[in-house]
């Protein structure tokens, strides 16, 4: 037992400093290079899971984290947008490295991002123990594409927060949090089992 928790906290300290280590290279460097400031936001993103998931001791699934990437580039590519939009002229200004990029580039990659998303999150529900968690899918895929609209239609996207202050993405985020809690406490079965039962009076 103390061998394992002595591995967590030396996985936990080694994460720990990689992060610190990404953050200074991504202050002095990386922040200026088109794309792969993007990409260090999300990996930065999925570092601080991971560590959360060693500091209380519990296994991320490998479809889990490339969904936490995903999801974290999908929301920083929409934060990109609306700078570049609301900024207009003086986004570069404001941020270097706006001046590279365009709406176009960004959603073409918001799309691209969009769809693998949607497609590692299908694969960790089939992957999982429990069959039913295919059941949150169009939960998940009507999140995305009310956040897509709320990008596309109303610039959304400047502060994650709002996220809360949207009733649909209040309300899907409410229901696949329920049917998920449903799903792990073995609901589903109970239901069918119930309805087994009936079939045999």
């Amino acid at each position: 037992m103390r061998g394992g928790a002595y591995v967590i906290n030396k996985s936990f300290f080694v994460i720990s400093i990689s992060y610190l280590l990404l953050i200074l290279l991504y202050s002095l460097v990386l922040k200026y290079i088109i794309i792969v400031d993007l990409l260090v936001i999300s990996v930065g993103f999925v570092i601080r899971a991971i560590a959360g998931c060693l500091a209380i001791s519990v296994l991320t699934s490998p479809w889990l984290i490339i969904c936490a990437f995903l999801l974290a580039l999908f929301l920083a590519l929409g934060k990109r947008r609306h700078e570049l939009i609301l900024l207009g002229e003086e986004a570069k200004t404001h941020r270097k490295i706006l001046d590279d990029y365009s709406t176009e580039m960004l959603d073409q990659m918001i799309t691209t991002t969009t769809g693998a998303l949607i497609v590692s999150y299908s694969l960790y529900t089939f992957f999982v123990d429990n069959i039913y968690m295919m059941l949150t899918i169009p939960f998940a895929v009507y999140g995305l594409f009310r956040y897509l609209f709320l990008v596309h239609a109303k610039n959304f996207g400047g502060e994650t927060e709002m996220i809360f202050k949207d009733k649909g993405m209040l309300l899907s985020m409410v229901l696949w949090a329920v049917l998920v809690v449903l799903i792990l406490y073995g609901v589903p079965d109970m239901v069918i089992g119930l309805l087994e039962g009936f079939e045999d009076v």
